[in-house]
């Protein structure tokens, strides 16, 4: 199922790029097309497929706790709910219609967003600058899932063995515990007046220095 998640993953990216660069969005992939039918899931789909099969649960448990009608009527309520699901706007995707979102992903088009959509946050100095420039036409800014609210146990990775799925466990804390020395660290030297690097991420001060890739101008070319 997740076989080309990275690939495909990938293709989106690409495809958010050129339509970043040219302001104007890609053609997508037919859906008679192999590519469409058959590759697997990316990141959206795999998230989307989750959260579906999470309600699904949900629903299954409340409906044998209510109904004492047979299995058929029960799996004829499930594929109702489940078409409803899947067919209306759902607050945990933004108001994005899952359906949409598969689709989308399926023929590798990136989900477009602009204006004040993007300030997810008015105190956040990043999603303001995000928000004027799209506003002011520089640039267009996407809108993605990471899964960031999936439960972090093996049954719901991507990884085919545990072995893996532990191994990445240990890289991750590795990581983590890096960031929070580094973090301790930092807070510290400031505490004791001493001189720090501006940082984007830990400063907004900074950003009025920083510009996105993206935005920036391009150098004149060589005589």
């Amino acid at each position: 199922m997740l076989a080309k998640q990275d690939f495909i993953d990938s293709d989106l990216q690409s495809r958010a790029f050129q339509w970043d660069f040219q302001l104007e969005g890609p053609p997508g992939l037919s859906r008679k097309s192999f590519a469409y039918r058959f590759a697997g899931f990316g990141t959206h789909e795999w998230i989307v497929y989750y959260e579906l099969v999470r309600f699904l649960l949900e629903s299954s448990a409340a409906l044998s706790a209510a109904d004492t009608t047979d299995f058929a009527s029960l799996v004829s309520q499930l594929e109702t709910l489940k078409d409803g699901w899947l067919n209306e706007p759902n607050a945990a995707f933004d108001g994005h219609v899952p359906a949409i979102i598969i689709d989308n992903e399926r023929r590798r088009m990136p989900e477009a967003m602009g204006g004040r959509s993007m300030v997810v946050d008015e105190d956040c100095p990043v999603c303001k600058m995000m928000g004027d420039e799209a506003e002011a036409g520089r640039g267009v800014w996407f809108w993605h899932l990471d899964g960031c609210n999936m439960d972090d146990h093996f049954a719901f990775s991507r990884f085919v063995t545990e072995k893996e799925y532990l191994e990445n466990r240990v890289q991750m804390e590795l990581m983590h515990a890096e960031f929070d020395r580094k973090w301790k660290e930092r807070e510290e030297r400031i505490a004791r007046g001493e001189p720090v690097d501006p940082d984007p991420f830990f400063d907004p001060s900074a950003l009025d220095d920083f510009t996105p890739f993206a935005l920036a101008d391009p150098e004149p070319p060589e005589a």
